[in-house]
């Protein structure tokens, strides 16, 4: 995907953004479970609540993290489907923001980087401090260092 076709595709309004923060909230809870009991358990997490975890694109990108071991591989089918289900707008950042969370979490990335630095800046400044808000309230919620 090059960079012309991201940025016209990911292009969204303040209100598209602001609906996808229940999805940082849920990725939040992913990484952190993968982070505690492993990035194979993750597939059994998202069955056994499927109305938690209905968003399809969220249950493939799951079900790729515990199938391939390769996150080159993983970025790539991921992408594959982004491009070919031609999403735009929220459900463009939204898909974008799923694939690098789960990305950074098969690279054991921190959960400080993912949620204070790369998640944020797919949404741009404006809501870079509500995503580090809502980490520090998340992390002390669950009592995470």
């Amino acid at each position: 995907m090059d960079t012309n076709y991201f940025a016209q595709h990911i292009q969204c309004s303040r209100f598209e953004k602001q609906d996808l923060m229940d999805y940082i909230q849920i990725l939040m809870e992913l990484a952190t479970h993968a982070r505690d009991y492993g990035l194979l358990d993750l597939d059994r997490r998202i069955h056994s609540d499927p109305v938690r975890y209905c968003d399809p694109f969220l249950r493939k990108a799951v079900n790729l993290i515990a199938d391939i071991s390769d996150p080159r591989l993983v970025r790539k089918v991921l992408y594959n489907y982004i491009v070919a289900g031609n999403f735009t707008g929220g459900n463009f950042l939204k898909s974008v923001v799923i694939t690098e969370t789960a990305i950074a979490m098969m690279m054991q990335q921190d959960l400080d980087y993912i949620f204070s630095f790369l998640v944020p800046s797919y949404f741009g400044l404006e809501f870079d401090g509500v995503i580090q808000k809502m980490f520090r309230e998340f992390k002390a919620s669950k009592h995470i260092l």
